[in-house]
């Protein structure tokens, strides 16, 4: 972020190492974005806990009850 007004940007983002890194879809992006919101936790946390329990189709109730946990 300090280094945008120097024109510098990164090659990969944040976000999208945590989904390769959790083997999860960036199309679960923004369920997962409204629930971390809705919940207050820490998206790159909920992502990969939840990718732990299922990575292939999370559904917005495990999203939830993950969430809830942390």
């Amino acid at each position: 972020m300090a280094m945008k007004e120097h024109g510098y940007r990164v090659p990969v983002e944040p976000i999208d190492l945590i989904y390769g890194f959790a083997g999860c879809h960036s199309s679960f992006a923004k369920r997962f974005a409204d629930i971390a919101k809705a919940k207050n936790v820490d998206l790159f946390k909920l992502i990969v806990e939840v990718s732990k329990i299922d990575r292939k189709a999370p559904s917005v109730e495990l999203i939830e009850k993950v969430a809830d946990t942390l």
